[in-house]
């Protein structure tokens, strides 16, 4: 009840500003032209008022059945036929109002149908602003809810995007545990079985980070030890490791298995021997507060079939969450991948 109280007193205020405007630049045009017997008549306000918020509600009951019934008209069509509509009632209220103040004045008053003319066309003047006003604000409404609807779409491509990049993962990782535990099977029985139990160690915690945009560098540095301990299982002194990250690194934020696929992909595509080693390399970069993960560059000389997973995966993820561009270097010596690190979210950039 109280809120349309307000809301009533408020449509009267309204009324009463559009009156007093609307009859002081009727004033005013006809103070241009007659500047000696034109006389502002204040005593005619309530019936200005009156026709003024009979307007309003006209033009508020046509704009909402109008919405309702042509939602897809061009604003050319809205603009013209809201305009019409106003401009009727307008031109046919101010000459109610004429006969009414003409009928309420007592003693010399006439009308003048020059200076109804004038209040008219001056009608309908300020009827084509307001209507004007209207339909830009019907642009600028329409043009924020495309803004939300494109973002809306982007952020639910975004999030397709990163489910099925994150589905990717799952399988590749598997897929090349057991291509390792399929060797040492033949090789070591017992080693095998120390492997297929640090698989599900590693597994089971690749299905605890893989839905999350992003983890803790200590938490995928957890994962990068436990995957460690696997690769030295099966090549012990033909890989390598050295690692340099300080503690307060280990509390920013990078895509999950980032690490685990880049000493995947460095495993896949380079010789692995005793006379070669692979040296891995994992760096902190202060500087550019990021993560290097290097390897001495020693093509196989038979490449295997690439899943096309690794690289691009990684790539893709930082995309969808960063305008940081993973860094990749390539040369006859060594090839190095260079991940951002990103604060939590609310400070990520």
């Amino acid at each position: 009840m109280l809120t349309r109280l307000v809301i009533f007193f408020r449509w009267i205020g309204f009324a009463a500003l559009i009156a007093v405007t609307f009859r002081f630049i009727v004033f005013l045009v006809k103070l241009v032209y007659n500047p000696y017997t034109v006389e502002l008549r204040e005593d005619h306000f309530f019936i200005d008022a009156l026709c003024a918020l009979a307007i309003m509600g006209i033009d508020y009951l046509y704009r909402e059945r109008f919405r309702q019934a042509n939602p897809n008209i061009s604003l050319g069509s809205r603009f013209f036929r809201h305009f019409a509509v106003l401009a009727f009632w307008v031109g046919g209220f101010i000459v109610l109002a004429s006969y009414a103040q003409l009928w309420e004045t007592e003693g010399a008053y006439y009308l003048s149908l020059h200076y109804l003319q004038i209040e008219v066309v001056t009608g309908w003047l300020l009827s084509s602003l307001y209507v004007a006003g209207v339909t830009g604000a019907f642009i600028l409404d329409r043009w924020r809810s495309s803004l939300a609807e494109v973002e809306r779409y982007k952020k639910e491509n975004l999030q397709v995007r990163l489910e099925t990049l994150r589905a990717q993962i799952n399988p590749h990782f598997l897929f090349n545990s057991l291509n390792t535990l399929s060797s040492l099977i033949h090789e070591d029985q017992e080693r095998a079985t120390t492997f297929l139990r640090r698989i599900s160690q590693v597994y089971r915690h690749v299905l605890e980070i893989r839905d999350r945009e992003t983890v803790q560098l200590r938490e995928e540095w957890q994962l990068m030890e436990a995957y460690r301990d696997l690769i030295e299982t099966r090549f012990e002194d033909r890989v390598k490791f050295t690692t340099e990250v300080p503690d307060i690194a280990l509390d920013m934020q990078l895509p999950p298995l980032c690490l685990q696929l880049l000493i995947e992909n460095a495993l896949k595509h380079n010789e692995v021997s005793l006379k070669r080693p692979l040296h891995i390399e994992l760096r902190y970069n202060e500087m550019r507060r990021s993560l290097e993960v290097r390897n001495n560059f020693q093509p196989k000389q038979t490449l295997e079939e690439s899943t096309r997973v690794g690289l691009k995966n990684i790539k893709s993820r930082y995309a969808a969450l960063t305008t940081r561009e993973v860094l990749i270097v390539q040369n006859t010596e060594f090839f190095s991948v260079e991940l951002p690190l990103l604060w939590p979210k609310k400070n990520n950039s």
